[in-house]
């Protein structure tokens, strides 16, 4: 077996996210294909080149086995101030286990069978790998354009990573990815804050911990009520050109963030204006 260069790796040695920008891609402009059976990482980290193949991962598993172990809470701390605590590891590390195939560029032993193969799979992929190999993988960002306002509806971008590039160590990135939605009603706009805003008290209000719950159902729910096309995505090699089909094929991932720029919390004020008008 042809060894791959570098050293063994252990779960406390070198993190991949040491050196490597996260955001590393080759720009590409063709649609993004939503079909392909299975997705490819690809990451750089000390000189040496790792791949993380995943199986086409379903809602379902998005919604079990990554969002909703997704840990935002805060504690009670004294009697001034909350301890935050926001972490996503562990649901990276769960989705890993589920969906993960194959992990390459670590140096094995002469004669070792695949790590896939191993007993210990996936845990003896290193754990810092692991996390960054799925955060690669969700990797759904809003592309920084303004809002496309239009008589019948509003249009928003994203750009995403999403499988692996010709050039060795990185990822595809589609830049650009529009989905034009409906308008959304007050019903629509009260159901989006209030999922974002409900919490579980656990052990008492004063000295107990609050856990935000995960609006991740939710959001897939106002997207598929809302959405009426997109641009920028194929499956089996052919434009999304149906609403029917968008609900059906569209990754989840990308339903969350796009819908989610529909309902902006933040005001477009800047912060020389409202100062002004708190003086006065």
């Amino acid at each position: 077996m042809e060894e791959s260069t570098g050293t063994i790796l252990t779960q406390s040695e070198e993190s991949p996210r040491q050196d490597r920008p996260m955001q590393e891609a080759a720009p590409v402009a063709e649609p993004l294909p939503l079909d392909l059976p299975e997705r490819i990482v690809s990451y750089s980290s000390g000189g040496k080149i790792y791949r993380h193949t995943f199986r086409r991962i379903s809602p379902q598993e998005w919604a079990n086995d990554f969002f909703s172990k997704i840990v935002a809470q805060f504690k009670r701390v004294g009697d001034e101030g909350y301890e935050q605590t926001l972490y996503q590891e562990d649901a990276c590390l769960a989705l890993y286990a589920r969906a993960a195939v194959s992990a390459e560029g670590f140096k094995l032993r002469e004669g070792d069978p695949p790590m896939n193969q191993w007993p210990s799979w996936p845990s003896c992929v290193p754990q810092n790998h692991r996390v960054t190999a799925v955060e690669l993988l969700a990797q759904v960002v809003p592309s920084g354009e303004e809002q496309t306002p239009c008589p019948d509806g509003l249009a928003v971008a994203v750009d995403a990573l999403w499988g692996e590039s010709d050039r060795a160590g990185e990822m595809r990135q589609f830049r650009g990815l529009i989905h034009r939605f409906a308008y959304p009603s007050r019903e629509h706009s009260r159901r989006f804050f209030t999922e974002k805003a409900r919490s579980l008290v656990v052990g008492g209000s004063r000295a107990g911990t609050t856990k935000l719950l995960s609006a991740h159902g939710t959001m897939v729910k106002l997207y598929d009520e809302l959405i009426q096309g997109v641009e920028g995505y194929s499956f089996a090699g052919r434009p999304l050109a149906t609403r029917e089909a968008v609900i059906r094929e569209m990754d989840v991932v990308h339903k969350a963030v796009a819908v989610t720029q529909l309902f902006p919390a933040t005001t477009v004020l800047d912060p020389r204006v409202k100062s002004q008008d708190a003086e006065e």
